[in-house]
């Protein structure tokens, strides 16, 4: 991960572009599509149009969005361009000239009128709750607490990785942790938006989170989503203009200080794993010990690193909007990625986002593939409870 951006807008970063095509050697997109076209300096050739005034045509438009975000071509640029802010930025022109996808207006749409990505009613955020079959998980709602779980659409709305926030709550009663939850008042934390070409819609949410917690008494905000953490971390206080008055982490960094301060009765585990780095808590957000940490932890575990892992990871194909874009290409990506996986031997692959998890199950079960994905809260439950 570059320690530092030199962004200075799309003219003068496509400008600085030397064409030498370094970007494309480990982009996931390019690697499935093959076309020039596809490739990040073709869209680096794109915001010089842009740029100065050009329009775009859709199918030019469409190559902007057939992308994952997932920060490999910023890895391997040779002139440190600030890829991410590339195609954010390139977004935006693209939105704002009314050129986006179909679905991705459709996606921008329901956020904005529903406060997430499904279209469900806020109140629905809270069914994963019910399962637990225990009124104390529910009675942490809206009450006051020094940390704040923000579980992120995916996780609250999405019955396939509902298992991921009610893994996390059980794992915070097991710490003794003094915690809160949000609820039907919690929104969309705004990355969707921002990769839809859509920032300013993107800080009327950050706000309205904000405007939520203020009451609660909360001094550190949790997620198990790591786009929802990367977030919350850089973007928040870079699109508001403040730092934010608390501190932000990801489930695997407390779990790491729970492990550290004896807090989690982990029990052994008898299996084969690897790990899959998500791109937006790895090479976008630095975070790699941790999970390994937390895995390493667990007594009886065969961990087994593959072979593209930390920040030479590769991505699943679930991020940046894509699955909204081109579901087909996020499939043949995953595929990709399902191989390296099972060429460690593994049995189980455990990761640590919502969408990673719902990504790559989908896939290993489209494709037959006998692999199992899970959650790194899952996973520590599982020790914790067995």
């Amino acid at each position: 991960m570059q320690d530092h951006s030199f962004y200075e807008g799309l003219k003068k970063e496509s400008l600085i572009c030397a064409q030498c095509g370094y970007c494309r050697v480990e982009c996931p997109v390019y690697k499935q599509i093959g076309w020039e076209s596809s490739s990040p300096r073709a869209k680096m050739l794109l915001a010089g149009k842009i740029a100065d005034g050009n329009q775009i045509n859709e199918q030019e438009a469409l190559r902007i969005f057939q992308c994952t975000m997932c920060g490999r071509c910023k890895e391997q640029c040779s002139t440190r361009i600030d890829t991410i802010k590339v195609w954010e930025d390139l977004r935006q022109e693209i939105a704002e000239q009314g050129k986006s996808p179909g679905n991705l207006r459709i996606l921008t749409q329901t956020i904005e009128e529903n406060g997430n990505i499904t279209g469900d009613e806020q109140a629905n955020r809270e069914l994963w709750i019910d399962a637990l079959d225990d009124d104390k998980y529910r009675q942490r709602i809206g009450s006051r607490g020094k940390v704040l779980y923000f579980t992120g659409c995916s996780g609250a709305l999405y019955p396939q990785v509902n298992s991921i926030p009610r893994s996390f709550v059980q794992i915070l009663e097991t710490a003794e942790e003094d915690y809160t939850l949000l609820g039907a008042d919690e929104s969309c934390c705004g990355f969707p938006l921002i990769a839809a070409g859509q920032p300013d819609l993107a800080r009327d949410l950050m706000q309205r989170n904000l405007d939520k917690i203020k009451q609660l008494g909360v001094e550190t905000i949790v997620t198990t989503c790591p786009s929802c953490y990367h977030s919350w971390r850089d973007t928040y206080p870079e699109f508001l203009g403040a730092d934010l008055p608390y501190k932000i982490m990801h489930a695997s960094q407390l779990i790491n200080e729970y492990i550290k301060q004896d807090r989690l009765p982990l029990k052994e585990l008898d299996e084969v794993v690897t790990y899959h780095d998500p791109c937006d808590l790895g090479r976008n957000s630095g975070v790699y010990d941790e999970p390994r940490f937390v895995i390493q932890s667990i007594p009886g575990v065969d961990f087994r690193e593959m072979d593209r892992s930390r920040e030479n990871a590769a991505c699943c194909g679930g991020g940046g909007n894509l699955e909204a874009v081109d579901d087909g290409l996020v499939a043949k990506i995953a595929q990709q990625r399902l191989e390296e996986i099972t060429g460690t031997g593994a049995k189980t692959v455990i990761s640590s986002c919502q969408q990673c998890k719902r990504t790559l199950q989908v896939n290993a079960r489209k494709n037959k593939i006998r692999v199992r994905v899970m959650d790194l809260t899952e996973f520590v439950l599982k020790s914790i409870k067995t």
